[in-house]
């Protein structure tokens, strides 16, 4: 079974301030990613993420969002292996701002962008585009995550 997850981070909030806004709590508890459903860490770079055990999970949902990013600017990535489907997104004033979806059943070279994604995008792209030409597997999968990382410095399993 491959890796299914959902992540969000927020830069310009407080570790509380960002569970308390997703109806969370600090269990205080150390954890390896993987071994609960929710789990959050502060990044090396600032700001703070929240990861779960599910593609499409409920923390990432739309209402979700456009609720925590009327305080701050939200950016996440949902990927899942099963489905060789990879959605990264940014939100900010309770909208989204750009979201970068890649579904294999679409196509190997498939990446819908909508709004305003960052610059990056394109160039990763083609990059990803040139090795599947090349070695044939499904490169695409890991642009949303890339353009996330980008973002946040943050890309799961890194």
């Amino acid at each position: 079974m491959g890796m299914v997850f959902s992540w969000l981070s927020v830069a310009s909030l407080s570790p509380t301030e960002v569970l308390a806004a997703l109806h969370l709590d600090d269990t205080g508890g150390a954890v390896a990613l993987g071994d609960c459903e929710i789990a959050g860490a502060a990044l090396p770079q600032g700001g703070y993420v929240v990861v779960a055990n599910a593609f499409w999970h409920a923390v990432i949902h739309p209402p979700k969002l456009a609720s925590l990013s009327l305080r701050a600017a939200v950016v996440g990535c949902t990927e899942s292996e099963n489905a060789n489907a990879s959605v990264a997104f940014h939100w900010r004033d309770g909208e989204p701002i750009w979201q970068v979806t890649h579904l294999l059943d679409a196509g190997a070279e498939h990446l819908d962008i909508e709004g305003d994604a960052p610059a990056e995008t394109g160039a990763l792209l083609e990059q990803a585009i040139a090795r599947h030409r090349v070695e044939g597997y499904d490169a695409v999968y890991g642009v949303p995550a890339a353009v996330a990382k980008a973002c946040t410095g943050f890309r799961y399993g890194e």
